[in-house]
């Protein structure tokens, strides 16, 4: 899946700053890397202006990074992009309203900046409690996870009992804050209940909304 952010757009809400320099957006093109790295999807950030009057691209940390150029603006790029670009699944990042107004035309589906932030923060915390638990259990004492043949031959069942125990203890101190919340339903976004009771069954989803709806099950 292809996911493309508008990136300034995204930026300005999560760094409360009238200028957002190089350190900034540096961090935060390394931790949508990581993130798409884990999750297995193709992420470009595409920022405004730039040093020439066209477009550049460049691979920056393992994300596609794209300068619009002086010439248009990154919502004029993304728009053009999803225009003549293929038909795969992908995922516009924004809360421009009229660009998502335009994609949307395009059956390009879209989810607001904030609301995306928030699933990637959710993940990357997850991911690296998992991390830890694989190593200290609730007690803080080692659990050492080898598979060696003189063991016997159990020991790879033993060895994936202690994964799935790592994956439990996780799982059950992982607490879901206020602010990861899904603004619109006022409930977790992945709670495919509370999206039925809201009157969104999937069958009555249009087309696009569909795609959002599928697309939200992989972020």
């Amino acid at each position: 899946m292809i996911i493309v952010v508008d990136g300034y757009n995204l930026l300005k809400q999560i760094i409360k700053k009238d200028i957002i320099g190089d350190k900034d957006r540096n961090a935060f093109i390394a931790q949508l890397n990581k993130y798409g790295q884990h999750k297995k999807h193709a992420i470009i950030i595409v920022f405004d202006g730039g040093l020439l009057d066209w477009p550049q691209t460049e691979n920056s940390a393992g994300v596609v990074v794209i300068y619009s150029g002086s010439r248009q603006t990154a919502d004029q790029y993304i728009y053009k992009y999803f225009k003549t670009g293929n038909k795969q699944e992908a995922l516009l990042v924004s809360s421009d309203a009229d660009l998502r107004r335009l994609v949307s035309e395009l059956e390009i589906p879209s989810l607001d900046s904030e609301s995306f932030y928030i699933l990637v923060k959710r993940f990357l915390s997850n991911h690296a409690a998992e991390k830890k638990y694989c190593y200290k259990d609730r007690d803080r004492s080692i659990v050492r996870l080898y598979v060696n043949s003189d063991i016997g031959s159990n020991a790879g069942n033993d060895s994936d009992s202690e994964i799935d125990r790592c994956m439990e203890l996780a799982a059950q101190d992982i607490k879901v804050k206020k602010e990861d919340l899904s603004p619109v339903y006022g409930k977790n976004i992945y709670d495919k209940k509370i999206i039925y009771d809201n009157g969104l069954s999937h069958k009555k989803l249009s087309r696009i909304d569909q795609k959002l709806f599928n697309i939200l099950k992989k972020l």
